[in-house]
């Protein structure tokens, strides 16, 4: 006896497989992921234990104003070829305020750059075996007095300091360049606080 498949002949038509839910699923579970991992990273950068600003400190990237940053960046780049003039010569003094402008140094050359970044007059100033770039600012409004301190000792960083709203230049200097006395006379010392990574 033969048996015939009722189905036979005909199409049968397959819906096709819906990945909607799928693709929801999945969605959701990388915004959970994103969301997990930044409150990670929130708590961490609140709770860690970071540096902490002195009073009489300046954070280099929220306290200084645009032309003060200039400035720094400026300066940085001449200490690193006060750096290389130290390791190629027998120079103990750093040179004088003419030798950066004459060979078109920023900040101390006079252009337009240096006029927007509040026009400073530099000297150099020597305080026992200490050196430093003085530069008294003619626009107050947009840029400090600067204190750039170089380090007697060749692989340490220089020290930048600000002052402002001080008008009488003779008294704001002090005979040795050493924090207290810094402070005493209202210079705020500039440093980076960004944290380092673990």
């Amino acid at each position: 006896m033969k048996y015939s498949d009722p189905g036979a002949g005909c199409i049968q038509r397959i819906p096709p497989a819906s990945a909607g839910r799928e693709t929801s699923l999945l969605l959701l579970v990388a915004l959970l992921v994103v969301i997990l991992s930044g409150s990670v990273v929130l708590w961490r950068g609140l709770h860690a234990p970071g540096f902490r600003l002195q009073d009489y400190q300046l954070d280099l990237a929220t306290a200084l104003t645009p032309a003060e940053q200039g400035i720094h960046a400026d300066l940085q780049a001449a200490f690193e070829e006060w750096r290389l003039l130290r390791q190629n010569s027998a120079l103990t003094a750093p040179p004088p305020v003419k030798h950066w402008a004459d060979e078109g140094w920023p900040p101390f050359v006079a252009n337009l750059s240096a006029s927007q970044r509040g026009a400073h007059r530099w000297s150099l100033v020597e305080r026992g075996d200490h050196y430093a770039y003085l530069g008294r600012s003619a626009q107050p409004e947009f840029a400090a007095d600067v204190l750039w301190i170089l380090p007697p000792e060749k692989n340490a960083r220089f020290e930048l300091w600000l002052l402002r709203g001080k008008t009488t230049p003779a008294l704001t200097l002090p005979e040795r360049l050493e924090d207290a006395e810094l402070i005493a006379r209202g210079w705020r010392q500039v440093v980076a606080t960004e944290k380092k990574p673990r």
